[in-house]
């Protein structure tokens, strides 16, 4: 049973001094360790029962357990933490080779998607591109590191589950001239979908691409021998310059940890001056960041390989398909599941009625506003089960709302 959710400022409040005041004395331990449970207790946990929304799951046990092990080690130090940046290579390395880059790969830790956007479009303005042209579909980060960078962002249309259009893209490259960039999706953060990169590169060969791949970047590959072949978005599209990708998505790491794969002259703009540390060189827009998140990536590489990913994430799209079928039958207009995730609405059905009812029911679920619908993401910790006592309770509401 998912625990009840309350006020957590009530929670702390209850222990004491008011929310907000610096203690005047320390809690001792004991006390302060069960206040620490109560409190995470009062909040859901990903890969509870009822989480559907997220596009995460429950971390791998061995990548936490490498994450706690390497949660002191600084990874922009590695000079002093020599095995820290050589986990950092070997994974780089590991990525590299499932994305198809050729030769050595490059890359740099980050703390996820966002921060992988930044660091890519960093980059690619360093090298002279001050104009970026993505979908309006593209996640808000996107959006977010073009403000901070000061770059112009064009948007084009997409098509009905929400995926870029080629043409639109290329035309808009044509009217910008040889200062833009791109920036697509693989795995769209409401319909799954994964943009063309292969067809945009055919358009407009000579123009950079940055490619987001938060969450489908760790599992489409794994799928791509599963009936419907997808869209190439990795290396093998010789535009593409970077691909980020999440591993507390994915790959069942905890939060934070993330990657961004890039060419070299990208990586090299990401390099700066750090000499005080015994090194000369230091990696990322950031500085100290803990060596946990490239270690917990590392083992769940490790730990899964590319056949246990595959049979993962090749049973989550099954039940997708299951989810897909069940609602079209209910009368719901669904995407097409190209990665585990479902973006569902009924013309005869309010979808924020049916939100609140599923919040209510202690589904954790998510909108997907573009859409007007409901989103769900099936990940690893889903199952038929799970699956079944959603489908019922949905089935129970659309009754509900027909009848009144």
């Amino acid at each position: 049973m998912t625990p009840p959710l309350y006020c957590r400022m009530c929670a702390v409040r209850q222990h004491g001094e008011a929310a907000g005041e610096f203690p005047k004395k320390g809690v001792g331990v004991s006390k302060l360790l069960k206040i620490i449970d109560e409190l995470s207790a009062s909040e859901p946990e990903l890969g509870d029962w009822r989480s559907l929304g997220p596009m995460m799951s429950a971390p791998d046990p061995v990548a936490l357990y490498a994450f706690i092990k390497f949660i002191r080690h600084n990874l922009n130090d590695p000079a002093w933490f020599k095995v820290s940046a050589k986990l950092l290579d070997e994974t780089v390395s590991m990525l590299g080779s499932l994305l198809h880059f050729k030769g050595r790969a490059w890359g740099i830790p980050t703390y996820g998607g966002s921060e992988s956007n930044l660091s890519a479009l960093y980059a690619v303005r360093e090298l002279g591109y001050d104009t970026l042209v993505t979908p309006r579909s593209a996640h808000a980060s996107v959006f977010k590191a073009c403000r901070v960078l000061r770059m112009r962002v064009v948007t084009v249309d997409v098509d009905s589950e929400l995926r870029a259009l080629p043409d639109s893209i290329a035309k808009a490259v044509r009217n910008v001239g040889d200062r833009a960039a791109i920036l697509l999706t693989a795995g769209n953060t409401e319909t799954g979908v994964i943009d063309r990169a292969r067809e945009v590169y055919e358009l407009v060969p000579d123009t950079p691409i940055v490619v987001d791949a938060a969450f489908g970047g760790l599992i489409a590959p794994f799928l791509e021998d599963e009936g419907t072949p997808l869209p190439q978005f990795d290396f093998r599209v010789p535009s593409v310059v970077a691909v980020g990708v999440d591993g507390h998505k994915a790959g069942l790491t905890p939060i934070p940890s993330g990657m961004v794969i890039l060419k070299k002259e990208l990586y090299e703009k990401l390099t700066f001056s750090g000499d005080y540390m015994g090194r000369q060189k230091q990696l990322t827009l950031l500085w100290t960041r803990t060596a946990a998140s490239v270690a917990s990536l590392w083992a769940s590489i490790k730990r899964h390989g590319f056949n246990g990913f595959a049979e993962i994430y090749r049973e989550c799209l099954k039940l997708t398909w299951r989810a897909y079928r069940e609602l079209t039958g209910l009368g719901f207009s669904v995407n097409r599941p190209e990665l585990p995730i479902l973006c569902f609405k009924h013309e005869c059905v309010d979808s924020a009625d049916l939100y609140r009812f599923l919040r209510g029911r202690g589904w954790y679920v998510y909108r997907c506003p573009s859409l007007g619908g409901v989103k769900i993401t099936l990940m690893p910790h889903v199952t038929q089960d799970i699956v079944s006592e959603f489908i019922d309770d949905v089935r129970e509401f659309v009754k509900s709302a027909m009848r009144g």
